[in-house]
């Protein structure tokens, strides 16, 4: 089960339990399949400020990640109620939604790389008379829920890679990315894990959330990471970025995909992942390096350099606004490079261009 199906399990989930708040939240760098904090009885401003804010205050985290997976744990075990409610936590996130200072849960696996915690929370006037049936409960379900996860991450994988692969003509797997609406990594495959582990060309926080590399330049990571943030906020449904590692010496195109549960869309993602929420796809492709095809544009075609680097950024399905964006120059001075790159190689449209481009590259060097 992805995103959505899970969020359907809560729900019946809560409504066995004695209607009380149910959740489950984790990421699986090493795996096909995460959860991206579904919930069921919580209000749902209060899950938005908890993504923001309150995730990294929640007094029960520390104490709760501390113990072995595959247990029940009472919340007095993660942090004593009379510890509890002397913090910004219960005084402004469980007390508002009915004082659900009460519950506990399980860590269904607990890795580096893996980490999935199903959890409850009862409101205090309920507490003894439903704690304890809770968090039996939980016991009989942890053996089934992971089974669950082992099935789900086998199968959604291999459908996303596939998917990927065709819908973009590629001729490998590239490395694949979906990150939730608050910038959390909730997949990655083999290969995009390669690079999570590498720092680049992307790379994620202590949280989960997606972090892009570009060592190539002083300050580039901070132009990069600013530019993704405003697109990611935009109403582009796709976008592609540009970056390239000094270390390796290798540059990566990445292209991001938003995507939605309504959208008509050429990947079956909501029957292989599943999801709730808005989701961005995010795929990494390595470029074969181009300084050599900018020269024989230079010297067969008499580009200038800008207007060759222009051409090969255009072959490799940036768009005129993502290359103004990363050469810090206006929209209408891409296009007119673009213009002239095409009339110096007999060209009438960017299709065209892209074509005249990709043979030059394919041809042998001596050629």
């Amino acid at each position: 089960m992805g995103q959505v199906g899970w969020e359907h399990f809560l729900k019946e989930l809560s409504v066995q339990a004695g209607d009380i708040c149910t959740h489950l939240i984790g990421f699986d760098l090493e795996a096909d399949l995460a959860i991206d904090f579904a919930t069921i009885g919580y209000d749902p401003d209060f899950v938005k400020t908890y993504n923001e804010h309150f995730a990294a205050l929640n007094a029960w985290a520390p104490g709760f990640i501390s113990q072995p997976a595959g247990i029940p744990v009472d919340c007095e075990v993660m942090c004593p109620t009379e510890d509890l409610i002397e913090t910004e936590f219960y005084q402004d996130w469980l007390r508002p939604q009915e004082d659900i200072i009460q519950g506990g849960g399980a860590l269904l696996f607990k890795h580096d790389t893996r980490v999935f915690a199903l959890g409850g929370n009862i409101r205090l006037k309920d507490a003894e008379r439903l704690k304890k049936g809770w968090l039996k409960l939980v016991e009989h379900l942890i053996p089934h829920m992971q089974q669950a996860f082992e099935i789900s991450r086998t199968l959604a994988g291999a459908r996303l890679e596939t998917a990927v692969v065709a819908n973009q003509g590629l001729r490998e797997v590239p490395g694949i990315v979906m990150i939730s609406e608050v910038g959390r990594i909730v997949f990655a495959n083999a290969i995009a894990q390669t690079m999570l582990a590498r720092g680049a060309p992307v790379s994620s926080d202590i949280r989960g959330n997606l972090r892009i590399s570009d060592r190539s330049e002083a300050g580039g990571q901070r132009m990069v990471l600013h530019l993704l943030s405003h697109r990611l906020t935009s109403a582009n449904p796709s976008f592609s970025l540009r970056v390239s590692d000094a270390v390796s010496k290798s540059n990566f195109k990445l292209r991001f995909v938003k995507l939605t549960p309504e959208a008509q869309i050429a990947f079956p993602l909501d029957k292989s992942l599943g999801f709730s929420s808005h989701c961005t796809l995010l795929i990494i492709s390595e470029l074969k390096p181009s300084a050599d095809l900018v020269s024989k544009l230079q010297i067969k075609h008499r580009l200038t350099k800008a207007e060759a680097d222009v051409a090969c950024m255009i072959a490799e399905g940036l768009s005129i606004r993502d290359i103004s964006e990363q050469r810090h120059t206006s929209i209408h001075t891409v296009r007119y490079q673009v213009k002239a790159a095409m009339g110096k190689l007999d060209v009438d449209r960017q299709a065209q261009l892209v074509g005249a481009v990709q043979r030059l590259g394919s041809h042998s060097p001596f050629g």
